[in-house]
């Protein structure tokens, strides 16, 4: 899969390909709205289509997202055992790649479950860790997505700049001010 960015006066537009079984799919638009494809039958070689687009959107401005500017986003659910966290995990990560994906922010990099490590608290949770390429977009994506598709409303997210190491609190369910993994 390619996926490529561009600065605008009004934002951040993507574009983004893939080949599945043949057909080609490119996926352009900006940052937060699901955007349009394009579906082009018997592409042939996918390495030579993706260079096509590559080298298509380039000469407007687009390339890849440099890693510097990118936002490290985590989402933490409340779990009530281990076993509960490893039976939400994976319907979450589901949701949470197919939203980031489909609105140009961003992927799921991991997860875990867990104790967490705020003091005083002896409660598991799921923490989900994401990359994306705007603060704002990211957050309100992911919240959206974990509270009305996923169900869960005790969502905490943090975020920082990815060369950094500590997460700012960005929302709280509970009216929390500080975040803990």
């Amino acid at each position: 899969m390619l996926k490529l960015y561009r600065k605008n006066g009004e934002g951040i537009e993507y574009a983004e390909c893939w080949v599945d079984g043949g057909v080609a799919v490119l996926h352009t638009g900006a940052i937060g709205d699901e955007g349009r494809t394009v579906e082009t039958p018997d592409v042939g070689d996918a390495a030579e289509y993706e260079k096509g687009i590559a080298n298509q959107f380039g000469r407007q401005g687009y390339a890849e997202w440099p890693q510097d500017q990118l936002y490290w986003v985590v989402a933490q659910i409340p779990a009530a055992s281990v076993e509960e966290g490893i039976h939400l995990v994976r319907p979450i990560e589901d949701e949470l790649n197919h939203d980031l994906g489909w609105l140009g922010l961003g992927h799921v990099d991991g997860n875990d479950i867990g104790l967490s490590t705020e003091p005083g608290e002896e409660k598991f949770v799921i923490n989900f860790f994401t990359l994306v390429v705007d603060r704002e977009e990211g957050c309100r994506a992911i919240q959206r997505t974990i509270q009305e598709k996923c169900g869960q409303k005790q969502v905490e997210i943090a975020c920082r700049p990815y060369g950094e190491e500590e997460y700012t609190l960005a929302e709280s369910a509970a009216g929390k001010d500080t975040f803990w993994l």
